[in-house]
C-alpha cells in the first residue's frame, strides 16, 4: 500500500510537470515597452495641447469610466462630454 501511495505521487508529479511545459510565450520586449512609451507621450501631448479627439482615440470603444461623484461612463463619447466639461472648460482647442 506504502508503494502504491509513493507510485501514485510520482505518476501525478511527472504529469503535472509535463503538463506545465506548454508553449513559451514571447514576454513583454523592449519594442512594447516603447510603444507603450509612446502612446503615452502622445496621449500626454494631446490633452496638454486641447485636443479632446486625440485623447479620446486612445481609448477603446468599450471603455469604462469612473470619475469622482459621477455614475459609471461606458464608451468615448461620455468621456468627451466629461473632457469637454471639465479639463477643457467646455471648448475644444486646437
Amino acid at each position: 500500500m506504502r508503494y502504491a501511495v509513493t507510485i501514485a505521487a510520482l505518476v501525478l508529479t511527472v504529469g503535472v510537470s509535463a503538463c506545465a511545459a506548454g508553449a513559451n510565450e514571447e514576454g513583454f520586449t523592449r519594442a512594447d515597452q516603447d510603444a507603450i512609451k509612446q502612446k503615452t507621450a502622445d496621449m500626454a501631448a494631446a490633452f496638454n495641447a486641447g485636443e479632446i479627439d486625440k485623447v479620446v482615440q486612445h481609448y477603446a470603444d468599450n471603455s469604462i469610466f469612473m470619475p469622482p461623484n459621477v455614475p459609471l461612463l461606458r464608451g468615448q463619447e461620455p468621456l468627451r462630454g466629461v473632457l469637454q466639461g471639465t479639463c477643457f472648460g467646455g471648448a475644444q482647442r486646437n
